[in-house]
């Protein structure tokens, strides 16, 4: 390779590059002829473009750069910025708050000097194309939501934040350091929607990202503003920035990879690298909200959430696989509702304008809502679909099977606009039992809907997770210990307390494995599902007849209306009794192993009386 011959600073930053990723001992020396040029760009009026690209290659080839060199750059750095104010005072077109165009710049000759300059803009075409970089600027004390879950070697104590959860983390980064991520763009995309149904406490969110289908993703699930209030929008309560084309920094301190999302609640900020899954941004909102919620002493849910003809309101949490939004999306009801909800002194208010359905083996026949809101606008992730005629094969697994449809709520027939509802009747807690032990439905008393509410259990299906083929017994707080930020009995005092206060009743409904576990018996039809979620909306299910199960302590019922009954005891269903104790056993004990997490903390006003009440709801052996 002669960089002699065919020299310009990208190339030669490129190659540069490979040189390094390949480790190759044998590489021309270009150090002499390359340096030459890179001062020659430094020192003279060449474009932002090629003073960036001769800046990387300085900090590969250490070049000899006279200081004043930098000094004159920082100079002409800071008159960009100053461009990029005034154009942006000359549109009405979003440019970045102000408090990004500020200059840090290392005017260490060894390092490649940076200027901390964010433009993105629809109408930035010509500023972009001149300085064709993007830098996003890692402040200390940022909240840093890791994917990974690796320990770190500084946690900073946060007043409320649950740092046992390894996935959410309070990190002291130290120094302050700038990630640098080069880019040519030249149009980016700006969504203003709102979060939270409820009129009196919605928040204001703008979404900015490269990229078309992240912009359609949010702009289904936030909720749309009218043209008026997206004319009196003002600024935001809180603000994305999703760079996900880019990779992260790895060998900055504390990544472990090269995807990273950040999340600043001090700076109600999220930086979004490396990953350009568009559910980060609905997940990492939803933390957003599980933090800023309950400080109004509003209970934030991972739920779904619809409403009969009556008025009749109905709460659905569980995990992907349980059938979540395939239970709350019924035609005979509204939906309010399938993923993420708020219960406050009004009733219950969805957070989302939109809905994230699973489709994988999607028909007709069994889910007629979901298959008619995948139309124009809507977003399908992962699917395989014939070229030629575009129709989409739902049976079709080879991508994964974790396919998925995100659509507004009003693409749904039957949807509650606005989606608000009052106090709700009946809690019902979907686990998804791998080991086909749990009854298909239990009515539960208070301390046993806390217990399991706590647990959060449910199997991890294949399809649900990323590398998961046969089903895993796994546990998540609150049904969601990813993204809530407080500790898990401070959502379950409050559920415990709205319960109480409005009469609601509550439910676990197996949605698993029926006469034998994963593999040898066979999954609970969803048509029999739906006949216990009708009894349940009906009130029938409050006046049958009920027996105690061993070990659990469930109340199951002996008769349901459409459901065989010998499915309804689970030991029933099992040809091999003993196999049957054996496995309940087990999964007992993975419940209260799982339990001893929280056997220190005292939940809600009750104090220890309550704690022990929860623990004695419990598995018994």
């Amino acid at each position: 390779m002669n960089l002699q011959v065919f020299f310009s600073t990208p190339f030669a930053c490129d190659a540069l590059r490979v040189f390094e990723i390949l480790a190759l001992e044998n590489k021309p020396d270009v150090s002499i002829t390359t340096c030459r040029k890179v001062v020659e760009n430094l020192g003279s009026s060449s474009s932002l473009k090629d003073l960036f690209y001769a800046l990387k290659v300085n900090g590969i080839l250490k070049c000899k750069v006279d200081k004043g060199v930098f000094q004159d750059i920082a100079s002409r750095l800071k008159a960009a910025v100053n461009d990029a104010k005034a154009i942006s005072q000359k549109t009405s077109l979003l440019l970045l708050p102000s408090k990004y165009l500020k200059l840090s710049v290392s005017l260490t000759i060894n390092i490649i000097a940076v200027a901390t300059v964010i433009v993105m803009t629809l109408s930035m075409q010509r500023l972009c194309s001149q300085a064709g970089f993007i830098v996003f600027q890692v402040k200390a004390d940022l909240h840093h939501y890791l994917s990974g879950g690796n320990p770190v070697d500084h946690v900073t104590a946060a007043v409320g934040i649950w740092l046992a959860n390894l996935k959410l983390l309070l990190l002291t980064i130290k120094p302050v350091e700038n990630h640098c991520h080069p880019n040519l763009i030249l149009q980016v995309f700006v969504n203003d929607q709102f979060l939270n149904w409820d009129p009196e406490n919605r928040i204001k969110v703008r979404i900015v990202s490269a990229r078309a289908y992240h912009s359609l993703f949010m702009h289904n699930m936030c909720i749309r503003p009218s043209p008026e209030e997206l004319e009196n929008f003002g600024t935001p309560d809180f603000t994305i920035y999703n760079a996900g084309k880019f990779p992260c920094n790895c060998f900055t301190h504390y990544m472990t990879s090269s995807t990273s999302i950040d999340l600043n609640l001090a700076r109600r900020e999220m930086v979004i690298l490396g990953t350009q899954y568009a559910r980060e941004m609905k997940k990492g909102l939803f933390s957003v909200m599980h933090y800023l919620m309950p400080k109004r002493q509003i209970l934030s849910l991972h739920s779904g959430c619809n409403m009969g003809k009556d008025g009749d309101v109905a709460l659905f949490f569980g995990l992907s696989g349980t059938g979540k939004t395939t239970l709350s999306t019924d035609h005979n009801r509204y939906l309010i509702g399938d993923d993420e909800h708020c219960w406050s002194e009004n009733g219950v208010s969805n957070i989302e304008g939109g809905c994230y359905a699973k489709c994988i083996d999607l028909s007709r026949e069994k889910e007629p809502d979901i298959w008619n809101a995948i139309r124009f606008g809507t977003v399908l992730e992962n699917v395989v679909f014939d070229e030629h005629t575009r129709e989409v094969d739902y049976s079709d697994k080879s991508v994964t099977e974790n396919t998925r449809a995100a659509y507004p709520i009003e693409y749904i027939p039957n949807a509650k606009l606005p989606c608000v509802g009052p106090h709700p009747k009946n809690v019902i807690l979907l686990a998804c039992d791998a080991f086909g032990v749990l009854p298909p439905v239990s009515k539960l008393n208070l301390a046993q809907t806390m217990y399991h509410f706590i647990s959060g259990y449910t199997a991890l299906v294949a399809g649900t997770e990323d590398g998961i083929k046969e089903p895993q017994a796994t546990f998540s707080a609150c049904f969601g210990a990813a993204f809530i930020m407080l500790h898990p009995t401070k959502y379950a005092a409050m559920l415990a307390e709205k319960m109480e206060s409005h009469g609601a009743t509550g439910w676990l409904v197996n949605t698993g494995w029926s006469g034998g576990n994963y593999g040898t018996g066979n999954r609970i039809k969803l048509s029999y599902t739906r006949k216990i979620i009708d009894a349940i909306h009906n009130g029938s299910l409050l006046k049958a007849e009920y027996k105690k199960s061993n070990i659990f302590g469930l109340e199951t019922p002996t008769a349901v209306e459409g459901v065989p009954s010998e499915i309804l005891d689970p030991v029933n269903a099992w040809t091999d009794k003993d196999a049957y104790n054996e496995t309940l056993l087990k999964l007992a004990g993975l419940f209260r192993k799982n339990f001893e997490t929280f056997t220190n903390y005292t939940i809600g006003k009750g104090g220890d009386n309550l704690t022990e009440e929860i623990l004695a709801a419990g598995p018994i052996f």
